[in-house]
């Protein structure tokens, strides 16, 4: 059986987020949650480049507390938020960043 191939990727990869927290990869679209309070936003990159499709100041997803939890179903992408009591997983268009429901789990 071979083993499965393992990617590496350099140190500078991705530059110019401050606290990555939650990483997804779907098809060749990389999502990152940035952990910022009252700006933590979700950013998307080629996967293969690493080179962003959004930027920190133009975000595909913006103004969330401390997002660090990723997933995806379809066109579905949930973010986990750890804001003290109010802990939530909020439902959103993968490709548009409108955001389906504001907590689709939680609080």
């Amino acid at each position: 059986m071979t083993p499965p191939q393992v990617r590496r990727f350099s140190a500078n990869f991705i530059t110019g987020v401050i606290q990555p927290e939650g990483l997804l990869l779907s098809d060749n679209t990389l999502y990152l949650a940035n952990d910022i309070a009252n700006g933590g936003y979700v950013g998307t990159y080629n996967a293969t480049t690493g080179s962003a499709f959004t930027t920190p100041y133009n975000p595909l997803i913006s103004g969330l507390q401390y997002p660090f939890g990723l997933a995806i179903s379809g066109n579905n992408l949930y973010v986990s938020q750890d804001y003290s009591a109010t802990n939530w997983v909020g439902e959103y268009n993968a490709s548009t960043g409108a955001r389906l429901r504001a907590r689709a789990l939680g609080q």
